[in-house]
């Protein structure tokens, strides 16, 4: 076999191994495109749900304030009606204490004066 031939089969070969490596590598680079484009599909829906979920938590620490706050306003009312029924009770114990009249008429179930309001029939609406 002629030297010339052998050179041109070894020329060949490695002409058709840089072809197959040229094919291969490129089909490595579309696959890398088709996943950098997948992973950039799944990164643009994350950083929507992200944004999303942000304000779904923006609008609950909101609530949560407004929570507080009525929460807060009713904690107040109700200290004012414990005070205020506190003072009732002082003055009624006064008011027994100084006139057994009223005493005898705050120890009856239902005191005649209030029976009246009491037995009255609801009107509607309430």
């Amino acid at each position: 076999m002629p030297v010339w031939l052998t050179s041109l089969g070894l020329k060949i070969a490695v002409v058709a191994a840089l072809v197959a490596a040229i094919f291969f590598y490129r089909g490595e680079a579309i696959r890398a495109d088709a996943a950098r484009a997948t992973l950039a599909a799944q990164n643009e829906t994350l950083t929507s749900v992200n944004a999303q979920n942000a304000r779904n938590v923006e609008r609950m620490l909101d609530q949560a304030e407004a929570t507080n706050r009525l929460l807060g306003d009713l904690t107040k009312q109700q200290q004012d009606i414990a005070a205020d029924t506190a003072a009732a009770r002082k003055t009624i114990e006064e008011i027994r204490g100084h006139d057994a009249a009223a005493d005898e008429y705050l120890r009856t179930l239902i005191p005649d004066g209030l029976r009246a309001a009491v037995n009255r029939p609801a009107r509607a609406g309430r």
